[in-house]
């Protein structure tokens, strides 16, 4: 793989046919060539080739925390992400009450939300993810 300074380093020897690299930063360009050897010798490098990494995903956030405000409403809160590399972070928060689907019920910058029309006796569970709101194309 080319460092910095433009010179390949070693990043594999061995038998196998592949190789993960690891620790590599989004968004960045990577260049890599490939040389083949056996006891005969050394055989030439191949090609150049040259692989961008794509934007990272937030991670999973935490379960949220519920605190019941009454028999009919909630408020959900969670943890808040820092802005990924300046772009910033906004969360969707999900519903399911008894065996139905998950339903959005909030999308937006805020760390909680409060939830009405809770149906008594019923089961709610919660979900909430984090998006990542890019703020240049990925090239």
């Amino acid at each position: 793989m080319e460092d910095k300074l433009g010179r390949f380093i070693s990043l594999y020897r061995g038998p196998c046919h592949t190789h993960k690299v690891q620790r590599l930063s989004e968004s960045t360009s990577y260049t890599f060539r490939i040389q083949a050897f056996n006891e005969a010798g050394e055989g030439p490098f191949s090609p150049l080739y040259t692989f961008t990494t794509p934007l990272s995903p937030p991670a999973p956030l935490k379960a949220p925390r519920i605190e019941r405000l009454d028999d009919h409403a909630c408020e959900v809160s969670w943890e808040p992400m820092p802005p990924m590399k300046g772009d910033p972070i906004i969360y969707i928060l999900q519903c399911m009450m008894g065996n139905s689907d998950f339903k959005q019920v909030y999308k937006g910058p805020a760390t909680s939300h409060q939830v009405p029309g809770l149906q008594p006796n019923c089961d709610h569970r919660f979900r909430v993810c984090a998006i990542r709101q890019c703020q240049t194309p990925p090239t």
